[in-house]
């Protein structure tokens, strides 16, 4: 695949740069994913190494993990409050000939995947224009890109490194159709352009909220872990218990009894019903009839109740009952 210009230049503005991200952008294999935020307020550009590659990030090993817990970084501080920031996430794969690699770029997209041009030669444009800003953010730091480092840049210091220097920006040095943009209520899709295939592919969605960087897969493929970060977990609410209606009649005796000797009964009505005479039984044997007004009643067990029996009152006109056990002896 030829290669333009555009990586010589960003090869040459590197020199001029200061200290970077590390970020592995090597024209031989696949580069690490990176991290730039924009805030329009102070014009300041934050950049981060995710510190993980874009085929590692495919593959979501076990032990792989996105280093996106930026909310400690004394450079995103100023980010972190701002209210004006946008952001967007990016990786790129080179073509190798070698080995005729699915080749292409990531990238974060504010709507869906139809601002990516997919023709092979468009691909490579873009896919030349994330691998050259992520040399322009790297400067002279490229010796360590286990560093996983961050930093900030402002328009007047590194235009070029800048968000809105002409090398990056919102479409990517214009070189695709719409926004890459999230910002702190938007969560942008994640994309895999491919330059072989002339697709492009959702991976899922990142957000960055509170200061975390965090993935969301759509496609069962991308680490969605976090290096260093253990989310706070979501408290279980305490389950509102469901309230348990009030019996019509209930019903309150004693659980034994002798026959002969006085057993008291009390009872109490749900308001509906506290204007009914009620009529008490024990078992089938009639207790008579109570009055309204009547709460408690007293009876004396004959020979024929010996056993375990069952008292109940109703209400006389809508038969609503309480029962109670009983157990009678000699």
């Amino acid at each position: 695949m030829k290669k333009t210009n555009v990586l010589l230049l960003a090869g040459l503005l590197a020199a001029a740069n200061q200290a970077g991200a590390t970020i592995s952008a090597s024209t031989s294999g696949p580069s690490e994913l990176f991290l730039v935020v924009y805030d329009s307020t102070s014009k300041k550009t934050y950049y981060k190494d995710l510190g993980i590659t874009a085929t590692d990030f495919v593959a979501g090993a076990a032990t792989s993990c996105v280093d996106g817990n930026i909310a400690g970084d004394a450079n995103f501080a100023s980010f972190l409050s701002s209210a004006t920031t946008v952001f967007n996430v990016a990786a790129f794969n080179p073509y190798v000939k070698a080995n005729d690699n699915d080749w292409g770029y990531m990238l974060t997209s504010a709507t869906d995947g139809t601002i990516f041009p997919t023709a092979s030669s468009l691909v490579d444009q873009t896919t030349q224009n994330v691998q050259g800003y992520a040399v322009e953010l790297n400067g002279t730091n490229i010796g360590n890109p286990s560093a996983n480092l961050s930093g900030v840049y402002d328009s007047t210091g590194d235009p070029l490194a800048g968000y809105l220097g002409g090398a990056w920006g919102a479409q990517i040095n214009l070189s695709v159709k719409g926004s890459t943009e999230g910002s702190k209520t938007l969560n942008p899709g994640f994309f895999f352009v491919s330059g072989k295939s002339n697709t492009a592919t959702k991976l899922g969605t990142f957000s960055l909220a509170s200061g975390v960087l965090s993935f969301t897969s759509a496609s069962g493929a991308g680490t969605t872990k976090i290096c260093n970060y253990t989310p706070t977990p979501t408290p279980t609410p305490t389950p509102i218990p469901t309230p348990v209606p009030a019996a019509d009649v209930k019903v309150t005796a004693p659980s034994t009894g002798k026959v002969g000797k006085a057993v008291s009964v009390s009872f109490t009505k749900s308001a509906a019903y506290a204007n009914e005479k009620v009529v008490a039984r024990i078992n089938q044997r009639s207790l008579g009839l109570k009055a309204a007004k009547v709460t408690s009643f007293t009876f004396r067990p004959t020979l024929k109740d010996i056993g375990t029996d069952t008292i109940s009152v109703c209400t006389q006109k809508t038969l609503k009952c309480g029962t109670a056990k009983i157990t009678i002896s000699k």
